[in-house]
């Protein structure tokens, strides 16, 4: 059955972008909020995760596994370092690439990259 909802237009290409686009920002400012522990764990520098390439995406996420044993060691401390780290977590599964290309595939997969790329024109 024909899904329409993996077909690009125009408009979904800029929707998309421009949710990915705020969702990475929102992404860094809590990143930023929790600066120390996100030197601490080598994160990528911020400004790489605005619009990320795939190694700041693999980089963040290399942070994110450190983040999570992190959370863990620190669970049933009251310090309160784990809820923390939930927030670090949270922020990185939030980072998504602005790249047409990977958009397309993880959004619009049905659309020939042919068809994106006229997308592209438009909608950027």
């Amino acid at each position: 059955m024909f899904d329409p909802a993996g077909v690009a237009t125009v408009q979904k290409v800029r929707k998309e972008y421009e949710d990915r686009k705020i969702k990475n920002e929102q992404a860094v400012d809590t990143l930023e909020e929790n600066l120390e522990i996100w030197l601490r764990v080598q994160g990528p520098p911020l400004d790489a995760l605005k619009a990320p390439s795939g190694h700041a995406l693999a980089m963040a996420r290399e942070a994110k596994e450190s983040l999570e044993k992190m959370k863990e060691h620190y669970r049933d401390s009251r310090c309160g370092l784990d809820s923390f780290c939930s927030r670090c977590i949270d922020a990185v599964d939030c980072l998504r690439s602005l790249e047409l290309a990977v958009i397309r595939e993880e959004k619009f997969h049905l659309t020939p990259e042919g068809c994106c790329l006229h997308c592209r024109t438009f909608a950027m």
